[in-house]
C-alpha cells in the first residue's frame, strides 16, 4: 500500500468490514464477467476496471449524502 492509497483492488477490499468485502467482491466479479478483457487498477483511490480507458470505478463509503 502506498501513502496515498492502495496498489491493488485486493488491498482496497481487505480494508473494508467483512460484510462489505463480500459485496465488493460480488461487484468485482460481475464487472469482470461483463468485461472479460478489462484490467484492474486503482484510480482516484478507487477500484477501477480499464478497457482502453477507465470503464468503471466502484467502492464503499461510510456516508452518502444527497445534494
Amino acid at each position: 500500500m502506498t501513502e496515498t492509497g492502495f496498489d491493488t483492488i485486493d488491498q482496497y477490499i481487505a480494508t473494508q468490514p467483512a460484510n462489505i468485502q463480500t459485496i465488493l467482491q460480488k461487484v468485482r466479479e460481475c464487472i469482470a464477467h461483463a468485461a472479460p478483457g478489462a484490467s484492474e487498477a486503482i484510480r482516484y483511490r478507487l477500484p477501477t476496471f480499464i478497457l482502453g480507458r477507465s470503464l468503471v470505478h466502484f467502492g464503499a463509503f461510510k456516508e452518502v449524502t444527497a445534494r
